[in-house]
């Protein structure tokens, strides 16, 4: 019918709570919310004699609710004088929150602004500015203030987030509170105090912002010669930091996507291989020695795979491709999948070869995809022995 629907009114009343006007209004202490008054359609007198049992019905369920309903007489021609609700007034704050059953959640909103405000009134502005923002982490408040609290007493502390000394703060905690977190922080710590260059907070960007310690990637290499064994290991895996310092007489590297191929890679004299997982070759950006070596990427034989070796050349410009290549593609062409244009790469790989950009040219055109497992070890070590003049062990 739309005239005095009782729950119609109830969530038009209810949208000055959930756009956080309410709670605007109780922060800025000015009351100008109140009276609250929602104005109601009125029926025509065509429609009050059609419906005029419903309208009757639907007037009183509005008055049983105990709203605050304002009302004025009309007259109609037929009708005569009638007394009709045009709006409910809610007087006082305290009238809207006790009819509308939100006393208690406006009372938790309270008690956890006082937690923040007492705390850090410099926020005031803000959550004025953002009325929603405390129930959105409702319970939460105590320990993110704790965390806010330790960061101003210990900017860049240099410690893993599973080291914060706040009870009940752990890992998962800070990792479903980070947006706020970096919110109230970047209105309370001193630039200095955080690299605001960073705008991403996920993997690891949270942490790098405010000078926590991340896990380091893990570089994993093996030795191809038994005689540049360390300690008589040749699969090894390293943090970042160590391998960009480690001290080797290899004389060749080969960066490779493949772990299964990574693993079969035949022995080589002075030579060391190197998992690049795709995209993850990026990691050996600081292990500058390399730029002293016989550097060769072997990766697919697709778009992604030229992409990542042009990405690979801005950190090493001397590489060589390996076995990416017209004769390995036509070789294998049989054994090729088509790469699904929704996941081919489509960017510019600026840093390739004459050869490489046409090659990459002619797979994009046919969706050609070669991956590197597909392979046999046997052409691999063909090549190694043409290319390199490798003596296999």
């Amino acid at each position: 019918m739309g005239y005095y629907d009782l729950e119609v009114l109830r969530k038009k009343a209810l949208r000055f709570y959930e756009r956080g006007a309410v709670q605007a209004d109780w922060l800025q202490e000015d009351d100008t919310l109140f009276p609250l008054r929602i104005s109601l359609k009125r029926p025509s007198e065509k429609e009050i004699r059609s419906r005029f049992e419903t309208i009757r019905k639907a007037i009183k369920m509005l008055e049983s609710a105990g709203l605050p309903l304002e009302y004025r007489r009309f007259q109609f021609a037929a009708l005569g004088e009638q007394r009709l609700p045009i709006g409910v007034v809610f007087g006082t704050r305290e009238d809207y929150l006790r009819l509308l059953g939100l006393q208690e959640r406006f009372n938790a909103f309270v008690a956890e602004s006082r937690v923040v405000l007492d705390a850090f009134p410099a926020l005031y502005l803000l959550l004025v500015e953002k009325p929603k923002l405390i129930e959105s982490y409702t319970g939460a408040w105590e320990r993110i203030v704790s965390v806010c609290r330790y960061l101003i007493a210990h900017p860049h502390p240099h410690i893993y987030l599973r080291e914060l000394p706040i009870e009940g703060v752990d890992t998962k905690f800070i990792a479903s509170h980070k947006k706020v977190l970096d919110l109230l922080l970047t209105h309370l710590l001193p630039k200095e105090a955080y690299n605001a260059t960073i705008t991403t907070l996920a993997n690891g960007g949270f942490e790098a912002k405010y000078g926590f310690l991340t896990p380091q990637p893990m570089i994993r290499f093996r030795l191809l010669d038994p005689s540049d064994a360390i300690s008589g290991q040749m699969n090894l895996a390293l943090p970042k930091s160590a391998f960009e310092s480690l001290q080797t007489e290899v004389e060749r590297i080969f960066v490779i996507e493949n772990l299964a191929t990574f693993l079969a890679f035949p022995p080589c004299p002075k030579s060391m291989i190197v998992f690049g997982s795709g995209y993850g070759a990026r990691d050996l950006k600081g292990a500058r020695w390399m730029a002293d070596k016989h550097l060769y990427y072997w990766g697919d034989l697709d778009s992604h795979g030229f992409a990542i070796l042009s990405q690979f050349r801005t950190l090493f410009p001397h590489t060589r491709s390996l076995m990416m290549d017209r004769p390995t593609a036509d070789r294998f062409a049989h054994l090729a999948v088509e790469e699904p244009k929704e996941k081919r790469y489509e960017g510019a790989a600026e840093r390739l070869t004459e050869e490489e950009r046409e090659l990459l040219e002619d797979l994009r055109q046919k969706a050609f995809r070669l991956e590197q497992e597909r392979i046999p070890i046997g052409y691999v070590q063909e090549q190694l022995h043409a290319l390199l003049s490798c003596i296999i062990i």
